[in-house]
């Protein structure tokens, strides 16, 4: 993120809205963050805008004790022929359930291997 308020406008956003709360948003900053590091990105509104709001629902909605949506068998296919990122995903899963207390469904762990691969390609050109 350039700046630790690189996504401060949507997360207030989210918060108004009751979208996602200070813990949810606390830990998104946290996988931005790493994403950020191990990716060897900058995130910004443009490129992780739709990821980060997307991980603070998601939180959200697992603090919550919402089921989550599980994608088509198609895209979790899709997501997982995608190794690498399907592997660091798993690693944020394993992050999140440790704060949590609540496992991060397989659904979750796919899409957030969709958005890992967009930042990487968008990155790379």
């Amino acid at each position: 993120m350039t700046g630790a308020t690189a996504f401060d406008e949507r997360f207030d956003l989210l918060r108004e809205s009751d979208q996602a709360g200070d813990q949810a948003i606390a830990l998104t900053r946290q996988v931005a963050q790493a994403v950020e590091r191990d990716f060897r990105l900058a995130l910004n509104e443009d490129n992780g805008g739709m990821f980060v709001t997307h991980v603070a629902i998601a939180v959200q909605r697992l603090i919550d004790g919402v089921a989550l949506d599980t994608p088509p068998a198609v895209v979790l296919a899709e997501a997982r022929a995608l190794s690498g990122e399907w592997a660091y995903a798993e690693k944020l899963a394993a992050s999140l359930t440790t704060a949590l207390g609540k496992t991060v469904p397989e659904g979750e762990i796919g899409y957030l291997t969709l958005h890992l691969a967009r930042l990487k390609q968008e990155a790379n050109g």
